[in-house]
């Protein structure tokens, strides 16, 4: 189930296979806080007594956040605070608790990177979702050897 499920939403978002292991996080939180068992919980409520108070936003899906470091450039300075990113989880607290940050890559980095391998996760506090319907900027893009074999193999069964 994980196994399959964090396959799908690596190949949705099209990022490169360097992320499988944000992916595997993700999708298991993500199952964690919205699939209800059978009493009508879900494995979040049962272990803190309520919902999830964070936004679900998926794997690989752009979003605008603010970087901890701030800006030198002038052309910045008076621009907006906020740079374009790719959202591939949330920080967790030892413990199972959320601080409310999120791991992002960034997509002018992504896009000089071409793949995005050598980029380093950037923690952030703040963050909004592009519009209503999510956008994965990368969907499509990844067109490395493996994940075509992958892709070939799925169609395939």
């Amino acid at each position: 189930y994980v196994l399959e499920g964090s396959r799908t939403i690596l190949e949705h978002s099209g990022l490169h296979l360097k992320w499988w292991s944000r992916d595997v996080r993700h999708f298991c939180f993500m199952h964690n806080v919205s699939q209800r068992g059978a009493d009508g919980k879900t494995p979040w409520e049962k272990r803190f007594g309520g919902p999830f108070g964070g936004p679900l936003l998926p794997f690989g899906s752009a979003v605008e956040y603010l970087p901890l470091e701030k800006a030198n450039d002038k052309d910045k300075k008076f621009g907006t605070a906020s740079v374009p990113g790719i959202l591939i989880g949330y920080h967790m607290n030892p413990g199972g608790t959320w601080p409310k940050d999120f791991y992002v890559l960034d997509q002018t980095a992504m896009d000089e990177n071409k793949d995005g391998r050598y980029i380093r996760p950037q923690r952030v506090g703040k963050l909004t979702s592009i519009g209503d319907v999510p956008v994965f900027p990368w969907s499509g893009r990844d067109t490395t050897p493996h994940v075509q074999c992958l892709m070939k193999k799925a169609a395939t069964r």
